[in-house]
């Protein structure tokens, strides 16, 4: 499925006349990292979605409709209808990328704390 994202992600951006530049600007990223996101090279799509459905002003349920299909995966409607099924898997993306990012961010707090104490044993 990841691939399939990214394809369409490529796909939209060209249909509706960005550059790669213009889409890193528009997510206040680099290009590097834009390309990266594009080429599938990275996950940070997942972090970004939202501004990009804002960007191309799309909702999560036209984005990821077909996506899937490719794979054997039926798509059915549930007792909450379509919409529900796709706000419901944007939702879930959304909590998982918020704890990698805290995950992140508590590993730095590591890292500081860590550069913190070798510096007071070199003081010594």
């Amino acid at each position: 499925m990841q691939a399939e994202i990214v394809v369409k992600i490529k796909k939209i951006r060209i249909e509706k006349g960005f550059s790669p530049n213009e889409m890193a600007e528009k997510l206040n990223i680099d290009l590097s990292a834009y390309s990266r996101l594009e080429s599938g090279r990275t996950f940070t799509w997942g972090k970004y979605l939202e501004d990009i459905l804002i960007i191309f002003d799309l909702s999560p349920e036209c984005f990821f409709k077909g996506i899937g299909m490719k794979n054997n995966i039926r798509y059915k409607k549930d007792s909450f209808g379509d919409s529900a099924s796709f706000e419901y898997f944007f939702t879930e993306y959304k909590k998982k990328v918020k704890k990698v990012e805290i995950l992140f961010e508590e590993r730095l707090k590591d890292k500081d704390e860590i550069i913190e104490q070798l510096k007071k044993n070199k003081n010594k």
